[in-house]
């Protein structure tokens, strides 16, 4: 078996770990350094392949076992470190750990890019820069890869007789053109899957199959010359360029690096800009470097104004952590073998086992529990059944469906001695953040309520929409409302823009429909309560707030004041025509009249989920308010 390391891929590693580096640290000082990731997509297919083709003819199970093996030894011990330590910091760090726990649970099993594309976390929003295994994605990419590849590059050498490789070549080639056809596809239709999942990612892998499959082998590279200048460099000047770039389509981008890293790969020379020792040395420590970049990028998210999260802290904690990573963990355990024994293999089973259980108990750790009553605090809802708020009253017609049972284990019936009315709490996501409000006007009132949040879906609906799960709790609704039942009712009224104004389907296509629902419900003799528009905040997470100064989160109440005074006017006006409509001012409880600015908190306590939900706190600011609007009393055993 021939196998020679190349030097110029470290060096290439080198270059695209840093620029995904760069691009975290500030996505202005190279706007398209991301692409760092589809370079190591295309490297890892190449040595992956190369790796491969240079095993003995062996049987497929020990072609699979040795595999796995050395992937297992290579990728695990600096992974399952980095997880183990940021996991730890982060209990001490994150007021809101949940998401992070899990995406590093995940990671470890290779699933951390379903996890996120499950959870619709996108890659490039605001959101992500809490969640410390974020970059993990990219892992569980190249693993699932692994679990298709060997055993298709093992029939396609030993079935296939004297021309195997080229009918190998065919199939990569076919597979790979499709996984292409679908990343282009989706990448407007269904962007997260464009993104996230392997078989819109495949092709990349498939670019470094076909490379290993056509370039001559691993011993004519020996010849190749080295040089400051030649083919290699001039491609890398080009690949420097294109990281440049932010104006171009992403899918161009892409394609533009992915050709950039074949071509550099088969250049007839090598280049001493990727040849050389630092170059080669930052090459293999690469995967530490960018294990470690991205949790410690969160840490300086979650405390930016602590001395340890400074710039140049940072930079020198990265470099301690991933040379320590690769020289006691990542590097010897690769080159040795883990299993001299029965006795420590036993060992290390049960350490495994260990590790795995206390991961699981991570996953218990609800979103947005609350440590601390200064913390973030979203409440979830446990309903009679045990089910948990979300997903049980969550609808979105996507991975939280309708469900037979949905509206009945959404529905707490009026408390015994207590009038019988019935709240029925209808909306898109911001009614979803009024649960503590009805929880404590159940407790207090004993008064029943029905909430099932149906985001990005609004209620009423416009005519104009298509049916939905909405449309079918409507009419569960109306067959058990009864005379004197309140309809509570709220939605988005206005953009997430620096400045917010009233959104384009409020006059035209809602106000009248919501008029004509009104009217209807009358007839009835149920009252309808609408909620008007909480503050807007600018913020990209609470969490920003959290961890600096809250005058950081704050907006002028003179920037928000005319556009929340336009919406509550549309909707007093609505409620003059309509005896049985009633308005719910949220603005001015979150955002007192009296003060110049609007913050998110009340005596020192966040009111706030994100930037325009509020959290429980934030609710139960408007209990009385609602309580009057609604004529509720309170229990006398209350």
């Amino acid at each position: 078996m021939v196998k020679q390391h190349r030097l110029d891929i470290d060096g290439l590693r080198a270059f695209a770990v840093f620029a995904v580096i760069i691009n975290h640290a500030d996505a202005g000082a190279l706007q398209s350094g991301f692409l760092g990731v589809d370079i190591f997509f295309v490297i890892s297919g190449y040595v992956i392949t190369r790796s491969l083709l240079g095993q003995p003819d062996n049987s497929l199970r020990r072609f699979l076992t040795g595999f796995y093996s050395r992937r297992f030894k290579r990728l695990m011990p600096a992974l399952l470190l980095c997880v183990t330590v940021t996991v730890a910091v982060l209990f001490l760090v994150d007021p809101d750990p949940a998401i992070s726990f899990r995406t590093g649970l995940l990671a470890l099993l290779g699933l951390g890019n379903v996890f996120l594309y499950i959870q619709s976390l996108d890659y490039f929003s605001a959101d992500i820069a809490f969640n410390a295994f974020t970059h993990t994605w990219s892992l569980g990419v190249e693993e699932q890869f692994y679990l298709v590849a060997p055993a298709l590059i093992w029939s396609g050498l030993r079935l296939s007789g004297p021309g195997s490789r080229h009918v190998l070549f065919t199939v990569m080639a076919t597979l790979s053109a499709l996984s292409l056809l679908l990343f282009l596809t989706y990448w407007n239709r269904q962007p997260l899957a464009s993104f996230y999942l392997l078989h819109t990612r495949l092709w990349e892998l498939g670019v470094g199959v076909l490379l290993a499959l056509t370039l001559p082998s691993d011993r004519a590279d020996k010849t190749k010359p080295l040089r400051w200048f030649g083919w290699q460099t001039g491609i890398l000047v080009l690949l420097v360029g294109s990281l440049t770039l932010s104006d171009m389509d992403g899918r161009w981008l892409i394609l533009l690096a992915v050709s950039g890293t074949a071509g550099i790969i088969a250049a007839p020379d090598r280049s001493r800009f990727l040849h050389n020792r630092p170059a080669v040395y930052l090459g293999a420590i690469s995967y530490s470097l960018y294990l470690w970049h991205w949790p410690l990028l969160v840490f300086r998210n979650l405390s930016p104004d602590h001395v340890l999260t400074s710039p140049e802290f940072l930079i020198g904690l990265l470099f301690l952590a991933a040379t320590l990573s690769y020289h006691l963990v990542e590097h010897p355990l690769r080159h040795r073998p883990w299993w001299p024994n029965r006795r420590s293999a036993a060992g290390t089973i049960c350490l495994g086992l260990c590790i795995a259980l206390g991961a699981l108990s991570l996953w218990q750790i609800p979103v947005g529990q609350q440590r601390n009553l200064s913390t973030l605090e979203r409440p979830t809802l446990m309903l009679p059944t045990g089910l948990p708020h979300d997903p049980t009253c969550v609808v979105d017609d996507g991975r939280r469906p309708l469900r037979p049972g949905t509206f009945t284990d959404c529905t707490f019936p009026p408390l015994d001695g207590s009038e019988t009315r019935t709240i029925w709490a209808m909306g898109d996501s911001h009614i979803g953040h009024f649960q503590a409000l009805l929880v404590a006007l159940h407790e207090d009132t004993g008064v029943g309520f029905h909430l099932v949040e149906t985001p990005g879906q609004l209620f009423p609906p416009p005519t104009h929409m298509t049916t939905s799960s909405r449309d079918i709790l409507l009419d569960q609704m109306k067959r058990h409302l009864q005379p004197g039942d309140i309809i509570f009712i709220s939605r988005i009224y206005l953009t997430r823009t620096v400045a917010p104004a009233l959104r384009d389907d409020i006059i035209p296509e809602w106000l009248p429909v919501l008029s004509q629902f009104a009217e209807d419900m009358k007839n009835r003799s149920v009252e309808v309560i609408v909620a008007g528009p909480p503050p807007m905040y600018n913020f990209a997470d609470i969490r920003i707030c959290q961890s600096t100064a809250f005058k950081s989160c704050a907006v002028p109440r003179r920037h928000l004041e005319p556009v929340i005074t336009q919406t509550e006017a549309l909707l007093a006006q609505l409620a003059e025509q309509h005896d049985n409509l009633k308005i719910l001012r949220v603005f001015d409880q979150l955002c007192p009249p009296d003060k110049p600015v609007c913050l998110p908190l009340r005596n020192g306590f966040l009111t706030m989920r994100d930037r325009d939900h509020l959290n429980a706190l934030g609710a139960l600011l408007l209990k009385k308010d609602f309580m009057k609007i609604a004529g509720l009393t309170t229990r006398p055993s209350h």
